[in-house]
């Protein structure tokens, strides 16, 4: 085999159709590349089974490595607006998942040289660079340019729930934010929800959608507290839910034309432009993107310069308006629900006259002690260190995990999760029709395994589950997907339409409503160490919790969920945790001493918060 054909983007697939040569082989650098030409009827290699997990976890821990980057070369260093880096507020999980996912394809075209010796190779403009840069003797063409390429996160899925199907389109960030602006505009100017002044101490919920934190946002609005919400992302009032929640506990939000000053900003963002630039010439990045002899800037460079080049104008306002947020108002504290988004980061960034500030645990995956070893190198909260003030957990198990993991036991706050507070509690009802809701976790690229079997064992699990449903008598089958933006949901969404039409599937329903009308939560993991956080959900609303886990690395030890593998009898189990009384009583309790141990102040987390700010010296 001579002559190659690599294929990392969709749009290179039509063309391949125009290239004029015979006895070639076309590489899929993907799942999702495999996937297409498959459909296409083009025959192919796919390339990722070429790579090892071991190989893909060096991977993960050089990405991990390059957090900052910046910090290796002069001039990136110096890539300052206001004194803040702008490298270093771009929000961790974009850099990460385009880096580690540009770091893998270049392994594996190194893999597919080294394996086929090819003299001739077809590929994209930043494969070509990457090939002369480290292999030598081989001849390189380019297959024409997308000049439209987009990267991770370019752009945003909109989504809505019609009925039972999930409504989606793309629509790129820089549209987005008109539209944002545009509903904002509307919706504060019409239930007067704009801030303007107050003379009681402020709040700051940074990021929040309302309608998830009712019990919280009524409990903190008090004689005391105004609380204000400041959102770049999402509207916080995004539905009429939200803006009840708003109007009904006085709360306010930020509007940022009032923050940021009637100046043209066009000469500063064209500055740092052209500084990003400069800093992207250095010849210093190919040593420090550099893993085994190979150098991967080639392939790195423009699509992070991208990244960034995009995010500027946004960047340039949003630090001017939180600055002057942080400066001019009277914050008693801020609440942040992470602190890898661009939001939170800038104001830990700006946040001169010390404020204090408060982190609340967004997700929980702390349901298999087996898999601790693997979590504490992973775990978000390890490799990037907590900037607020306190980090308040939810329960017991959490706060042990993360005082091993080293973060400061003064920092940490058994809170409880102020979400659950709303959570209904179920009355079990006698009912013929049982209801399963499946699950569905997405495969991401955060961890660098989403490779094709992984992606074709999934959708023969899934369509085995809705098989084995569909044969029981009197079972109605739900699906909820994942809320987060991911190419996989996407994926899932059409192999479960092509396996039954009439299955409702919902990704924007509020999960508790879904959850509590059903008799079985049955989760799909593809990764043991970073499971849902919906199971939780489920033992919360008294839910018996299978879980069908696609990670065969494990055997766990947990009895409130029940863990099984896709080798196993499902169709035993399933039927066991619907219809087997004395067994659904004995994990019942098991699942209430789960409870016991995963949350603290169960149905009273909102009262803890507002104790502890109250009382906070």
């Amino acid at each position: 085999m001579n002559q190659i054909i690599i294929i990392n983007e969709i749009f290179q697939i039509e063309k391949i159709k125009e290239i004029k040569i015979s006895n070639y082989q076309v590489f899929a650098i993907n799942y999702e590349i495999h996937k297409k030409l498959d459909e296409e009827n083009i025959s192919h290699i796919i390339a990722d089974e070429l790579l090892s997990k071991e190989e893909r976890d060096e991977l993960y821990d050089f990405t991990v490595k390059k957090y900052k980057w910046f910090e290796e070369n002069r001039l990136s260093k110096e890539f300052l607006f206001n004194d803040v880096n702008l490298f270093e507020i771009t929000e961790s999980g974009i850099i990460h998942e385009n880096l580690l996912k540009m770091l893998i394809e270049g392994s594996i075209i190194k893999k597919i040289i080294v394996k086929y010796e090819p003299t001739l190779i077809y590929c994209s403009n930043e494969i070509f660079k990457f090939i002369k840069i480290n292999f030598k003797g081989i001849k390189v063409k380019e297959i024409s340019e997308n000049t439209e390429q987009i990267t991770l996160y370019d752009n945003i899925d909109f989504r809505l729930n019609i009925a039972t199907r999930t409504i989606h389109f793309n629509i790129s960030k820089n549209k987005y934010s008109k539209l944002k602006s545009m509903f904002d505009k509307i919706t504060c100017n019409l239930f007067n929800l704009w801030y303007k002044k107050s003379s009681k101490q402020i709040i700051l919920l940074v990021e929040f959608n309302p309608s998830l934190f009712k019990n919280l946002i009524s409990t903190l609005s008090s004689e005391k507290y105004t609380l204000v919400f400041l959102n770049f992302r999402r509207p916080a009032s995004w539905n009429l839910e939200s803006i009840n929640v708003l109007k009904n506990s006085k709360s306010k939000i930020i509007n940022p034309k009032n923050f940021l000053p009637n100046e043209n900003h066009d000469k500063i963002i064209s500055d740092l432009r052209l500084k990003l630039e400069n800093i992207f010439e250095e010849e210093s990045f190919y040593e420090i993107f550099k893993f085994n002899n190979i150098s991967f800037w080639p392939i790195i460079n423009n699509k992070l310069k991208k990244i960034f080049s995009n995010r500027i104008p946004d960047q340039v306002k949003e630090i001017i308006i939180i600055k002057n947020i942080v400066k001019n108002l009277k914050l008693q504290c801020f609440i942040c629900s992470n602190e890898s988004g661009e939001t939170e980061r800038i104001l830990g960034k700006t946040n001169k006259q010390k404020i204090k500030s408060i982190l609340l645990q967004h997700g929980f995956s702390n349901f298999h002690e087996e898999t601790d070893q693997i979590r504490m190198r992973i775990d978000e909260r390890k490799l990037i260190p907590i900037v607020s003030d306190k980090f308040f957990v939810w329960g017991e198990s959490d706060y042990k995990f993360f005082k091993k993991l080293g973060i400061d036991e003064s920092k940490i706050v058994i809170s409880g999760n102020p979400k659950f507070d709303d959570f209904p509690i179920v009355k079990k009802i006698s009912k013929n029709q049982k209801i399963v809701l499946i699950t569905p976790e997405p495969i991401t690229e955060s961890f660098g395994h989403y490779v094709t079997k992984l992606a074709n064992e999934y959708e023969n699990t899934l369509t085995r589950v809705c098989q084995i449903l569909k044969k029981i008598e009197g079972v109605e089958i739900i699906v909820k997907l994942h809320p987060g933006q991911n190419s996989h949901n996407n994926i899932l969404e059409k192999k479960i339409n092509k396996i039954d039409k009439s299955i409702p599937i919902f990704q924007m329903k509020s999960s508790p409503e879904i959850v509590k009308e059903s008799d079985l939560l049955l989760n799909i993991t593809c990764e043991a160490v970073d499971p849902s956080t919906i199971m939780l959900e489920g033992l919360m609303l008294d839910k018996p919790v299978l879980e069908i886990c696609l990670d065969k690395e494990f055997s766990f030890s947990n009895k409130g969920i029940i863990t099984a593998f896709n080798n196993d009898n499902l169709e035993k189990i399933i039927h066991k945790m619907l219809f087997d009384k004395e067994f659904l009583e004995k994990n019942a309790t098991n699942r209430n001493n789960l409870i016991n141990n995963y949350l603290s102040n169960t149905r009273n987390s909102s009262k803890k918060i507002l104790d502890y700010i109250s009382n906070w010296n």
